[in-house]
């Protein structure tokens, strides 16, 4: 059953969603890293600390690369950057970690909690963002 969704409602990227879709995610994170053809990239999983609570997950390279070359720079999301594109960009950095319209109003820095929370609502339609469910909030 579905809950109604509110600013408190968890949202995350839907990976199934992208292969479903026929999207490639992959394809996002490598415009973000600026590579056409990453010569890098390998379908091994890398080991990636987070910064924020230390522990070790095993990410995809391109994705790693995103986390370790662009997300904290000041560049990565901009006041210019589209909403939609903005909301998808503070869930890769957050390593996809499901994140509230509150959470992302304070990383992003824009409009206000209930528009973010409108957006997120639509964003399943370009980004496969949707409701975390079931998932455990610390």
């Amino acid at each position: 059953m579905h809950t109604i969704a509110t600013i408190h409602t968890p949202f995350h990227i839907d990976l199934q969603w992208w292969a479903s879709h026929g999207r490639n995610l992959g394809r996002f994170l490598a415009e973000i890293v600026g590579a056409e053809d990453d010569s890098r990239a390998t379908n091994t999983a890398v080991d990636f600390i987070h910064p924020r609570t230390a522990e070790v997950r095993q990410i995809d390279p391109l994705w790693a690369r995103v986390l370790t070359e662009r997300a904290y720079q000041p560049d990565y999301i901009t006041p210019s950057t589209p909403l939609t594109n903005a909301l998808l960009r503070a869930l890769v950095e957050n390593v996809n970690e499901p994140m509230t319209a509150v959470e992302m109003h304070r990383r992003l820095n824009r409009s206000n909690p209930e528009t973010l929370l409108r957006v997120l609502k639509t964003a399943r339609i370009e980004y496969g963002i949707v409701p975390a469910e079931n998932v455990a909030r610390q």
